[in-house]
């Protein structure tokens, strides 16, 4: 059912709104007639008596429904110092809008201003706990470690364990230094591994590890003995074919010095 309205109304209607727009329309009834009435009903009003406005459609540049002139300059006045929240709380409070900290982050985004809040402790900065204890709730005490506790899963000195690679490896020193058992053993009984080499397995065992079971390659070696797949679990064999290996490198090197 089509709202009816009275004569004066009506006239109104007409003087009114040309050159208004559908907002300064509905300020202006309610203001005279005590009455509410929506956008809406004053747009198909329009339409139906066929009265035009001959304003310009859309808000006014510059202008924003969300956040009229006035709420923008309040934020801009009293921005600096405040986070969003505290802005946002202030905004809605004086203004009595209802704008979230979201929004009124967008905004300022928007509008190129900072608040000037680093976020960062600044120097000189005193802890809001300075001086304060920890929390220490009387009978708790009977759950703390004593003074030279040992963990039940600590791992003395000497102990061993197999890495995800499968080579065994063994803790030197505390508090968690370890080192590959290969490299003890070879150490304890030849001497220093020279620089550019390393110990691998003859017969390709990492847990045999064993003083006959290692032996030591060049770095260089150790990548043609792989790319060639010349190992092999016959000890034997692997020790024959690093020997081959050793050989025609010095046929080269000879070859190269014209011998």
């Amino acid at each position: 059912m089509s709202k009816v309205y009275t004569k004066e109304e009506l006239q109104f209607f007409y003087d009114y709104i040309p050159g208004h727009t559908q907002k300064e329309v509905v300020i202006e009834f309610e203001k005279r007639f005590n009455k509410k009435i929506t956008e809406s009903k004053v747009r198909s009003l329009k339409i139906n008596r066929k009265i035009r406005s001959c304003t310009p459609k859309g808000s006014p540049k510059g202008e924003s429904l969300l956040f009229p002139r006035r709420i923008r300059e309040f934020i801009r006045a009293n921005n600096k110092g405040r986070t969003c929240k505290e802005i946002t709380e202030l905004v809605n409070t004086i203004c009595e809008t209802n704008y979230t900290p979201d929004q009124i982050h967008d905004l300022r985004v928007r509008m190129g201003i900072k608040s000037g809040l680093t976020g960062r402790f600044e120097k000189g900065h005193v802890s809001h706990n300075k001086g304060k204890k920890g929390l220490h709730i009387p009978g708790c005490e009977k759950t703390w470690f004593k003074k030279g506790h040992r963990p039940v899963n600590k791992v003395e000195i000497g102990a061993e364990a197999i890495t995800t690679n499968g080579y065994i490896k063994v803790k030197v020193a505390e508090p968690n230094k370890w080192r590959f058992k290969s490299t003890i053993l070879w150490e304890y009984y030849n001497g220093p591994i020279p620089e550019g080499c390393l110990v691998t397995y003859k017969d390709g065992n990492r847990l045999n590890c064993v003083i006959d079971n290692l032996i030591l390659e060049t770095k260089q070696e150790h990548i043609i003995m792989n790319n060639k797949k010349l190992r092999s679990s016959n000890p034997e064999i692997t020790e024959a074919s690093l020997m081959l290996i050793k050989v025609q490198k010095k046929i080269m090197d000879l070859g190269k010095n014209g011998i």
